[in-house]
C-alpha cells in the first residue's frame, strides 16, 4: 500500500466498527457483523438449531440488502509463493488449487453471484506463523496492507480482519495498533492455536488485553496443531482436526476464564464453532471443579 498514513486513514477507512466517518457502513450491515461477534459463545450454547437460527434469521433480514461475509479467505501472491511448502506441511501436504488461482476479480464475482456486498478478508490457515518471529511480522504487514489496497482499489467489496504475528507478543501489539489505527481494519483474525498452546494460554494475555481495551471484534480461524497433524496418516487433518481445534480452544478461552476476564472482546468462531454444539452437554457435565470462578455468569454467557 501507498501513501501517507493520513492518506490511508481516511481514503480505504470504508468499513469499521469504531468510527463513523469515510469508512463507515450501512447500519444493517453493521449491525449483523457485530450480532454475530455478539452472539458468540452465548449462541453455541444454545445448542446447534438455536445456533443457526439466530444466524440466519439475521441473514435474512439482511439478505434483503445483500449480504456481508466475515469469513472470506485472501491469497496475496507472495504469501503463497514464499510459503507454499510450509503451508502444505501444515495441512497434510495439501493446498486448495483454487488458492493458486485466485484474484480479487474472481473474488468479486463470486461474491456478486450470491448476492454478498462487502466481504472481510483474513488469511487462511496457518496464517503467518511459521517459527520465525522476523518473518512473521513481516508477512503479517505485507499481508494487511495488501488487503487494504484491496479495499482502496474497490470501494465497499472488501474489509479486513488483519493477521497479527502471534505468538510474537510485542510485533502483534505492534500490529495491532497499526492495522486498527492506520489500516483501519475491522477487527483482528487470530488461530485457534500456536505451537501447541491454545489462545486462553496465559502467554497470550498482552494481546488479549490489548483487544478487550479496545472492544475489538476477533475473528478465530482453525489450524491444524502440531500435535495432530499426523495422528491418522490416512486421513486429512483438514477433515478432522480443522474443526476440532476450534472446540479445543473454545473449551481453553472457556475453562482458563479467559472469556470472563476478557469479555470486551467480541469473537467470531469459523464454521458454526466447530463441534462445540455437539460437546455442549459435556462441557457442563464434566466442566472444572473451579467453573463457577472462571464463568460467574455460567457457560452460556460466553
Amino acid at each position: 500500500m501507498h501513501g501517507k498514513p493520513e492518506q490511508r486513514r481516511s481514503s480505504c477507512g470504508w468499513l469499521s466498527f469504531r468510527s463513523a466517518g469515510a469508512r463507515s457502513i450501512s447500519a444493517n450491515r453493521r449491525r449483523f457483523i457485530s450480532g454475530i461477534a455478539t452472539a458468540g459463545f452465548s449462541a453455541l450454547a444454545c445448542s446447534s438449531t438455536g445456533l443457526f437460527m439466530s444466524i440466519f434469521a439475521q441473514a435474512s433480514v439482511v439478505a434483503k440488502r445483500r449480504l456481508v461475509d466475515v469469513h472470506h479467505h485472501f491469497f496475496p501472491p507472495f504469501y503463497l509463493s514464499e510459503n507454499r511448502d510450509r503451508i502444505a506441511t501444515s495441512r497434510g501436504g495439501e493446498i486448495d488449487p483454487a488458492w493458486l488461482s485466485w484474484s480479487p476479480e474472481q473474488a468479486i464475482a463470486a461474491m456478486d453471484k450470491q448476492g454478498v456486498a462487502t466481504a472481510v478478508l483474513c488469511l487462511p490457515t496457518p496464517g503467518v506463523w511459521f517459527g520465525d518471529p522476523h518473518a512473521a511480522v513481516q508477512t503479517a504487514r505485507r499481508a494487511n496492507e495488501y488487503a487494504a489496497d484491496l479495499a482502496l482499489s474497490h470501494p465497499g467489496r472488501f474489509g479486513l480482519f488483519a493477521a497479527i504475528p502471534l505468538p510474537d507478543t510485542e510485533g502483534s501489539l505492534r500490529e495491532i495498533e497499526y492495522a486498527l489505527n492506520v489500516l483501519k481494519a475491522d477487527g483482528i483474525g487470530l488461530m485457534t492455536s500456536y505451537d501447541d498452546k491454545w489462545l486462553g494460554d496465559a502467554v497470550y494475555d498482552p494481546v488479549l488485553e490489548e483487544l478487550n481495551r479496545r472492544n475489538a471484534v476477533v475473528f478465530v480461524h482453525p489450524t491444524t496443531a502440531l500435535c495432530c497433524r499426523t495422528l491418522m496418516p490416512d486421513v486429512s487433518p483438514l477433515v478432522v482436526e480443522i474443526p476440532q481445534d476450534t472446540t479445543r480452544a473454545v473449551t481453553n478461552l472457556l475453562f482458563t476464564g479467559t472469556f470472563a476476564r476478557f469479555k470486551n472482546i467480541h469473537f467470531i468462531f469459523a464454521h458454526a464453532g466447530g463441534s462445540v454444539p455437539m460437546v455442549l452437554g459435556r462441557i457442563h457435565r464434566y466442566a472444572p471443579k473451579n467453573i463457577a470462578a472462571v464463568a460467574p455468569n455460567g457457560i452460556g454467557s460466553h
